[in-house]
């Protein structure tokens, strides 16, 4: 049984939760019902920041994506327009394929079709191979690709701000995949202009300390600290595969003290 879709009347009005900002995505979006075009799973991939990730399959094509769905909104908008800005000209960045605009359980949403990453995540990676861990050339490949990822969103004044191994996606299981980043749920732009980000965004085993510190960070603490910091935290969980999970134990209980320290 499929999940419930059906096509978006484009006289619809727009919902009130999306501001005058967001009202017009830049970009052409597929008003006939998705499942015109793609043969869409049960099976779930996962969940992300803001939408769950369902596997799907071109039916002309047959090429195997991922579909995520989204309840419209301005963070759904601005995830959307994030990460297709952001995948253009870069191959470690998961491609978005299609957006629909459809009706999904009686809400209207947004339907993005990826590239299926059939290798699934390096967290899940990581943990096993706990007997035969990442050694330092293997954590170096993979972060030379997130360091290119990076390096690019940092180049269009744009930042991820949720860097984690569960968040990067390998294109194969085969030990040669190529890394990709995805999940832009917290990614924002314009770092350049006057207003520093003051908004506390991450995922508590990875925050770098200046975002829980609640001062305010402007684009060199953000690039310097948030995004490269989550990064050393990658390189760490490559390193130590056996520790991970320790690791992870331990960083957590320290960040949760520190957040009840700000409280």
């Amino acid at each position: 049984m499929q999940p419930a879709l059906f096509t978006l009347d484009i006289l619809v009005a727009r919902p009130s939760n999306i501001s005058e900002k967001y009202a017009r995505l830049p970009f052409t979006t597929r008003r006939n019902c998705v499942i015109d075009d793609y043969q869409i799973s049960t099976e779930s991939l996962g969940n992300g920041m803001n939408g769950t990730v369902y596997k799907c399959q071109h039916r002309i094509t047959k090429q195997n994506c991922a579909l995520k769905v989204l309840k419209d909104s301005d963070e759904a908008r601005r995830e959307v327009i994030m990460h297709r800005k952001a995948c253009e000209n870069c191959k470690y960045i998961v491609k978005i394929l299609d957006i629909y605009e459809n009706m999904f359980q009686s809400q209207r949403s947004l339907l993005i079709i990826m590239e299926r990453m059939e290798g699934g995540e390096l967290f899940t990676r990581i943990v096993e191979r706990k007997v035969n861990p990442y050694t330092e050339r293997d954590a170096a490949r993979y972060i030379s690709m997130l360091v290119q990822a990076v390096a690019h969103l940092h180049s269009m004044d744009m930042a991820h701000r949720d860097l984690k191994p569960e968040n990067l996606l390998f294109t194969s299981k085969e030990n040669d995949a190529i890394l990709k980043l995805t999940d832009f749920g917290f990614a924002k732009e314009g770092n350049n202009e006057l207003d520093p980000l003051i908004t506390p965004c991450y995922t508590v085993y990875y925050v770098a300390p200046e975002v829980l510190s609640r001062a305010k960070y402007d684009k060199a603490e953000l690039n310097s600290a948030t995004d490269i910091q989550r990064r050393g935290d990658d390189v760490q969980l490559k390193i130590f595969g056996p520790e991970a999970s320790r690791i992870a134990k331990k960083r957590a209980a320290k960040k949760r003290d520190a957040e009840r320290k700000n409280e």
